[in-house]
């Protein structure tokens, strides 16, 4: 759950990457007895990349971690990948002018444990355009109000490490 985000309306500017570019608070909760880290993305699919972008990938989360405040500024063990904006950390909504209502998917993984290689996040990638959203939980929020959307909270999820490796 989030309380600067509400799902399905306007994401606040300083959230956007012009606007502040500031993480969202996050926290979670209700995760697999085991769980030794966390994994959380953001990821827009609408980006009109064919792929998607990612605009956050942050491992090795110390389970005992079960918030991440607003600009949140990761300290060992964790880790942050580099974005799709080349660069690593949270990377803000952005999205092309006059493209339309974009989603965010704020994905946090519940793992086994550390994970220390980089084909987790091509993995996860492929995945996530799966359809297979059984071990995590999910929060989407959008640039422009959508239609449909569902709320809910935050949900840590098992990902097996078969799936990861």
């Amino acid at each position: 759950k989030s309380p600067s985000l509400e799902e399905g309306s306007r994401m606040p500017a300083k959230h956007s990457l012009n606007g502040g570019n500031l993480s969202p608070e996050l926290s979670w909760g209700d995760f697999p007895a085991g769980t030794k880290s966390f994994a959380v993305t953001c990821y827009d699919p609408d980006a009109p990349t064919g792929s998607g972008w990612w605009h956050w990938v942050a491992l090795d989360i110390p389970s005992n971690v079960t918030t991440l405040s607003e600009g949140a500024k990761l300290a060992a063990p964790a880790r942050e990948l580099t974005t799709d904006y080349g660069t690593k950390g949270f990377g803000g909504a952005c999205p092309p002018s006059g493209h339309g209502m974009h989603r965010y998917v704020f994905t946090v993984w519940a793992l086994p444990a550390r994970r220390r290689h980089r084909r987790q996040r091509r993995l996860h990638a492929q995945r996530h355009g799966s359809g297979n959203r059984k071990n995590h939980g999910n929060l989407r929020h959008t640039v422009v109000p959508a239609l449909n959307e569902t709320s809910g909270q935050v949900r840590a999820r098992a990902c097996p490490f078969d799936e990861l490796s």
